[in-house]
């Protein structure tokens, strides 16, 4: 019986797909689809002389998984800081403050509102924007 060798020059097509995962964690990110796919795919094409074990693939998917995690845990904690951001600027509101206007000139004023901007609370004081972290005084 003869025996062919494998040639070194076989390669493996794939089809390229774009990453569509509703699972995505960014524009960038790899969603989850698609590193299960590439998982697939190198268990597909691995080489039948140097299998990969299983301890390597789950170590694999547990390192993706806390990846997810902390990523997760990344949103929400700046979503935290957000809502801690504005409870701070609202309990401003009605309190004469000091500080420097978003045109670095100096202030001082009644805070009538707020808004937030691009994650940045900004108060109102006396109709001219004052960013919250340029606040130097604040009196009842």
């Amino acid at each position: 019986m003869s025996v062919t060798p494998v040639s070194s020059s076989t390669s493996a097509t794939t089809t390229e797909k774009p990453a569509t995962s509703k699972n995505q964690t960014g524009m960038e990110g790899l969603g989850q689809d698609a590193f299960m796919t590439l998982l697939l795919e190198q268990m597909k094409n691995q080489d039948p002389l140097k299998p990969l074990e299983d301890k390597d693939f789950i170590a694999q998917l547990a390192q993706f998984n806390s990846l997810s995690q902390l990523t997760q845990l990344n949103k929400t904690m700046s979503e935290l800081m957000s809502t801690q951001t504005l409870a701070q600027g609202s309990s401003l509101i009605g309190k004469t403050v000091s500080g420097l206007s978003s045109d670095g000139d100096t202030i001082t004023g009644l805070v009538s509102g707020l808004r937030l901007v691009g994650g940045k609370v900004t108060l109102d004081v006396d109709g001219r924007d004052m960013s919250m972290d340029m606040v130097n005084s604040v009196q009842s």
